[in-house]
């Protein structure tokens, strides 16, 4: 689920319905799922310590991804605006930023 800011660029606000469908208060998530089983005290320590590795293997993955995205789409877009009415480059750039599971207090 992204950040209100996130919901609120270029990106979303060009598809509607990506974005609609991420305001559905009954759209199920990763993060939704897990905070709700640490709410509930499911599970013992090892097994949160197993989930909390593949969450944060995952969370770094998906940040690797997006660096060689950006990068990639600097090659071969340079000054060029992107797919999806975003500022190409420099939108991607910014979104580096964002996080996965920006809601889960997660090291990649």
């Amino acid at each position: 689920m992204p950040p209100a800011p996130r919901l609120h660029s270029t990106a979303f606000t060009s598809v509607p319905a990506v974005r609609a469908e991420t305001r559905d208060p009954g759209h199920d998530t990763v993060a939704r799922a897990y905070l709700d089983l640490r709410r509930e005290g499911g599970s013992g320590g090892a097994a949160w310590s197993r989930l909390d590795a593949a969450l944060g293997r995952l969370e770094g993955r998906h940040q690797r991804w997006k660096s060689a995205h950006r990068g990639l789409a600097a090659r071969m877009l340079g000054d060029a605006h992107g797919s999806g009415y975003t500022d190409g480059v420099p939108y991607l750039t910014q979104a580096l930023e964002n996080r996965l599971f920006w809601q889960l207090p997660l090291t990649p």
